[in-house]
C-alpha cells in the first residue's frame, strides 16, 4: 500500500492489492485459530495425499484419452508446476504413514502391516507418476529432500564412522553421477557426425533436387536435421496420407512440415516421397499430434522430457525462438526481470507498474515474449522489481 506513492496505473494496483490481501487474510487468520491437534493433522494430511492419488488417477486417463500429447494434461484442474508440488507433499505424507502405521491406526498387526505396504506403494506410484509427468522439478524437490533428510539421519545414528563415510560418498556420488548422465547426454545430443558433402546424392530417385542444409536445420539427437530435403515431394505425399495439410498446424501448434522433417529425421528416413511412403499410419496419426521423433515414444518421460529442453535449448540458442518451452521462458523473464531491477535498484516500479514495466523491458531487449503479457513468474522476483530493494529483501 506505501508503494501505490510510486504508482501510475491504479487499476492493476487495486487488483494486486486485493489479490495479495487474501493471502494476508488466510494468513492472519490460520496463525491466530486455535491450534488443530496431533491427530487432525495427520488426518488432514492423509485425506490431502489421497486426494492428490485421485487426481493423478484422472490425469492418467485424461492423458490416454486426449489427441493431444502434451505432458501437462496429466494435470487435471490445475497447473502443472503446482500439481507437482503437491504430489511432492504427498510422497512424504505417504511415507510417513508407512512407518508409523503401526502406532496410529487401533488394528491388527496384520492389517497394519498392510496399510504400510498400501502407502509405500502409493508413494512409490506417485514418484512413477512424476516421471510420466516429466516433471523435473518435483522429482529435483524429492530428491534434494531425501538427500538432506538421509545426511541428517547419518549424523544422528549411531553407526560406526566407516560405515558414515562409505554412505555418505555413495549418497553424494548419486547426484554426481546424475550430472554426468546429464552431461554426457546433452553432448550425445548435440554431437555433430562429419559429413562429406561430395558423397551426397543430389537428387531423389524421381529426379527432384535435394537440399542439403547445415545451418538452418541443425542437429537432434546426434542427427543433421537438413540433409536430403525434399519439400516438393514431402508436401505432395503427405497432403495425400493425412487430412492436415502440410503448410497447417499440428495438434501441438507447430507447423506440420517442420514436424514431418524432425520425425523422418528421427526414422533416419530421407525426406521425399519415399520417406513419406515409409510412414505407418501410426506415424502419420503421432506427427498430426504434435509427436516431433520416435524417441519421445520410448520409455519413462524422462529422457524424452530431457531430449525436449535440449532442443529448445538449442533453437533458442540459434534461432532466439522459445515458443511452447517453459524453461526457456522462465530464464528468459529471468534475465528481463534482473534489467528492471537493475534500472529500478532503490525505488522499484511500484506496486501497479509491474506489467507495464515488463511490456516496456520486452520490447527494449526484442524478447521474444514482447508480444505477451507475461512477467517474472516468480513471486520473489516479482516483489523485487515494484518494492524498493531492502523492503524486498526483508520480505
Amino acid at each position: 500500500m506505501i508503494w501505490l506513492a510510486n504508482t501510475s496505473d491504479f487499476d492493476y494496483a487495486v487488483l494486486d492489492l486485493r489479490t495479495k490481501f487474501s493471502v494476508f487474510l488466510f494468513a492472519l487468520i490460520f496463525s491466530t485459530s486455535p491450534l488443530i491437534s496431533g491427530k487432525e493433522f495427520r488426518n488432514l494430511m492423509l485425506v490431502h495425499a489421497l486426494t492428490v492419488f485421485i487426481a493423478t488417477i484422472i490425469g492418467v486417463y485424461r492423458y490416454y484419452n486426449t489427441d493431444s500429447v502434451d505432458f501437462r494434461n496429466f494435470s487435471p484442474y490445475i497447473s502443472h508446476i503446482r500439481f507437482a508440488l503437491n504430489i511432492c507433499i504427498a510422497v512424504f505424507t505417504f511415507i510417513y504413514y508407512t512407518y508409523y502405521s503401526e502406532k496410529y491406526f487401533s488394528l491388527s498387526h496384520g492389517v497394519k502391516q498392510g496399510i504400510s505396504v498400501i502407502f509405500s506403494i502409493l508413494a512409490g506410484w506417485l514418484i512413477v507418476f512424476l516421471i510420466l509427468m516429466q516433471s523435473f522439478t518435483g522429482l529435483l524437490i524429492i530428491g534434494f529432500v531425501v538427500f538432506i533428510g538421509f545426511i541428517r539421519y547419518l549424523f544422528s545414528s549411531s553407526i560406526s564412522k566407516s560405515v558414515k563415510i562409505t554412505i555418505l560418498i555413495l549418497t553424494v556420488g548419486i547426484p554426481l553421477a546424475g550430472i554426468v548422465f546429464l552431461y554426457n547426454s546433452y553432448n550425445q545430443y548435440t554431437s555433430r557426425p562429419g559429413i562429406d558433402f561430395s558423397k551426397l546424392e543430389r537428387t531423389t530417385n524421381r529426379g527432384n533436387e535435394y537440399i542439403h542444409d547445415t545451418i538452418v536445420y541443425g542437429i537432434e539427437n546426434g542427427k543433421w536435421t537438413g540433409l536430403y530435403i525434399c519439400e516438393k515431394e514431402m508436401r505432395e505425399a503427405w497432403n495425400k496420407r493425412s487430412n492436415m495439410k502440410y503448410d497447417s498446424l499440428d495438434g501441438n501448434g507447430f507447423y506440420v512440415s517442420s514436424t514431418v522433417i524432425r520425425y523422418l529425421t528421427s526414422m533416419e528416413l530421407r525426406k521425399d516421397l519415399d520417406g513419406i511412403n515409409a510412414l505407418t499410419d501410426e506415424d502419420v496419426s503421432n506427427i498430426e499430434k504434435g509427436i516431433a521423433t520416435t524417441e519421445s515414444l520410448k520409455g519413462f518421460g524422462v529422457k524424452s522430457r530431457l531430449n525436449t529442453i535440449f532442443f529448445e535449448l538449442m533453437r533458442y540458442r540459434t534461432e532466439g525462438e522459445i515458443k511452447g518451452s517453459s524453461m526457456i521462458q522462465r530464464y528468459e523473464l529471468l534475465k528481463n526481470s534482473t534489467y528492471i531491477i537493475y534500472d529500478n535498484f532503490f525505488t522499484g516500479v511500484g506496486t501497479g507498474d509491474v506489467p507495464n514495466a515488463f511490456r516496456q523491458q520486452l520490447h527494449k531487449s526484442d524478447s521474444p515474449l514482447k508480444d505477451t503479457r507475461m512477467r517474472s513468474h516468480n513471486q520473489y522476483l516479482s516483489l523485487f522489481v515494484h518494492l524498493v530493494y531492502w523492503d524486498s529483501f526483508c520480505a
